[in-house]
């Protein structure tokens, strides 16, 4: 009878010490999440982004934005990640309450706090932690709420980057169907290299009228693109005058050189010349050193000097190559001088 009696009070205290764990997890889930609604990014005029290495400060003015310090163009697709990131912030969980921000990067020493605007209005402020094991999840502090929390998406990339990334790299563009003359100078030599016009249609030619006579030698290649020809009438391949231009529609440095101690006034090792609509020149500079292998350079499009990668360079040098086989090749097919 005592053996039952004991098994009886054990049982008892199984099933309330198994009731008091059940209700006791499920009261610990029950908690408020703080609520981000959707920001559209339309509204969303001024972001500052604080960390330790210092302040930055994104800026729209007259449909672009300006990066402070430095008042330079920022880079629209990376401000528009920025955007997206801050008007689609959703928090999902509560990660702690006690207030352990160095092992979520939220501390002083690794936090970054975001406050973006509209105008004056403080629309929406958060600090950015590391991602989440997993990378789904970044750790984030809300407004002034101390608690952590995971928001999804791993965005703190997004807003961990110095100044100099964050600036628009476009140092050139063309508009390739106007231009008719390249010019390219290097050691002193010029070569320059031309658009044949092309022909004109008659103005009442029907679209069921008879085909017209090929164009006149010279307009235009077999394929009907315009021709390009050197100073001495040799044609050029129109494929390396395509490469060049798709190379320089954009062209976008790899870093900019404002403070570069190389002479402005120093003469470039190649000198590219583009007519057009309107007149637009690059010229690139030899390396500071024999190993390096980024070539200061500089754009009547941009304010700013700057740096050219090996890659950008050698399409210059493959359309200097190609100007002087066709060179090579008309010499060689010229006929001989009678003795």
């Amino acid at each position: 009878m005592r053996l039952k009696k004991e098994y009886l009070l054990l049982g008892i205290v199984i099933l309330a010490l198994g009731l008091y764990l059940f209700f006791n997890q499920r009261d610990r889930v029950h908690y408020t999440l703080p609520e981000t609604p959707r920001i559209e990014t339309a509204d969303i005029t001024r972001i500052e982004i604080e960390r330790p290495g210092g302040k930055l400060t994104l800026k729209r003015a007259d449909g672009q934005w300006r990066l402070r310090p430095g008042d330079y163009p920022a880079d629209s697709a990376q401000v528009a990640r920025m955007l997206s990131a801050i008007a689609d912030l959703t928090v999902t969980a509560l990660v702690s309450e006690t207030q352990s921000f160095a092992r979520y990067d939220l501390d002083a020493d690794r936090r970054i706090d975001v406050r973006a605007y509209n105008e004056d209005k403080l629309v929406r402020q958060f600090t950015v932690g590391k991602a989440a094991s997993t990378f789904r999840h970044t750790h984030v502090l809300v407004g002034e709420d101390k608690n952590v929390y995971h928001a999804a998406g791993s965005f703190r990339w997004e807003f961990d980057k110095p100044v100099d990334d964050l600036r628009d790299k476009t140092v050139l563009t063309v508009d390739r169907t106007t231009v008719s003359a390249i010019s390219l100078t290097t050691e002193g030599q010029q070569i320059v290299v031309t658009k044949a016009p092309e022909t004109a249609k008659p103005a009442d030619a029907q679209s069921d009228a008879p085909a017209s006579p090929p164009p006149a030698e010279g307009t235009t290649d077999a394929a009907g693109k315009p021709r390009w020809q050197t100073a001495a009438g040799e044609a050029v391949d129109p494929a390396a005058v395509d490469q060049l231009l798709s190379a320089l529609d954009p062209l976008k440095c790899s870093a900019f050189l404002d403070d570069d101690s190389t002479p402005v006034e120093a003469a470039p090792y190649y000198r590219l010349e583009l007519t057009g609509a309107e007149t637009q020149t690059l010229e690139i500079f030899s390396p500071a050193a024999d190993t390096a292998s980024d070539y200061p350079a500089r754009s009547s499009e941009s304010p700013y000097r700057f740096k050219l990668s090996e890659f950008d360079v050698a399409k210059v040098k493959d359309f200097l190559a190609a100007l002087t086989k066709a060179d090579e090749e008309a010499e060689s097919e010229s006929p001989a001088t009678p003795q």
